[in-house]
């Protein structure tokens, strides 16, 4: 079963022969080869380890060599799995757990995504959740499901939203207004691409399970509709109790940055809204 928190940061373009880290801690590494390529991962001996594609490549040799070698060409029927975390799906072409070094070489006739996660235990740090919107778009793109469409829902939202806010701006709406209507834009933006590729995902797997309906209430909703209702909230009450309003928003939105929340546009508007109003408090003192 798809494990449902995932937030390990992985490594991108190990240089072969890839050596893993010997430790209990989740870890992945991510490569990307081209035709006529081959990677090669050097896993230690003890070593539970799954190796996913993005996609069921056709065209490719996996060669696991142990005490003796062996060679696996069909990966016609494999297990999928959805990233949460990330909304990406992965295909488990092989798991296990190592009993001496083993070496993994990959060799393709195509362009293929591959990827080697080792170790069992979860470990959270706040270097990798503050990164996981930068390995989202990463992994949305060239590493991994080259469907990096995210753009797409940020131009949208936000020429509406300057749209919005110029129109607005005739009605004498204030500067901090106009900060809190572009981080609410930010994470809307961001809620929107994430639903895209989490039901993409599901479509290409054919499978709408709970860690789907996770992903989708969770992590697209929950994490990214709540700031914009603190943005609304900080609206109301920061004329009657300005400083209580301003610090709690601001540690809300600190908090947020660690969720992988508005592709830091939404989380970092937000901040600024409580940087402006703080100081325009102090001033009229």
């Amino acid at each position: 079963m798809t494990s449902i928190v995932y937030c390990a940061r992985p490594v991108y373009d190990c240089s072969s022969p890839c050596i893993g880290e010997i430790n209990d801690i989740k870890k992945q590494y991510i490569f990307n080869i081209e035709s006529g390529e081959t990677s090669t991962f050097l896993l230690p001996e003890d070593t539970k380890y799954k190796i996913f594609f993005a996609r069921k490549y056709t065209q490719v040799n996996l060669m696991m060599k142990e005490s003796k070698s062996v060679e696996y060409k069909n990966f016609s029927d494999v297990e999928s799995e959805i990233s949460s975390m990330y909304q990406i799906l992965k295909y488990n072409v092989l798991s296990g757990e190592t009993t001496r070094n083993t070496s993994i070489s990959i060799t393709a006739n195509e362009s293929v995504s591959w990827q080697v996660e080792i170790g069992e235990r979860t470990q959270f740090t706040a270097y990798q959740l503050f990164f996981i919107p930068l390995d989202m778009m990463f992994l949305h793109g060239y590493y991994w499901s080259k469907l990096f469409y995210d753009w797409i829902f940020f131009v949208v939202t936000f020429s509406m939203t300057v749209l919005t806010n110029s129109l607005e701006t005739k009605n004498n709406t204030t500067f901090f207004h106009s900060l809190l209507l572009y981080s609410c834009a930010g994470f809307l933006a961001s809620a929107g691409s994430k639903l895209y590729h989490t039901i993409a995902a599901s479509l290409d797997s054919r499978s709408f399970d709970e860690n789907v309906l996770f992903t989708i209430s969770v992590v697209c909703f929950l994490i990214e509709f709540f700031p914009i209702f603190v943005a609304m909230l900080f609206s109301y009450f920061v004329r009657k109790k300005p400083y209580i309003s301003i610090f709690s928003t601001l540690f809300i939105s600190i908090c947020i940055l660690f969720l992988g929340a508005g592709y830091f546009i939404g989380p970092c508007f937000l901040l600024l809204s409580c940087i402006f109003k703080y100081i325009h408090v102090s001033l009229c003192e």
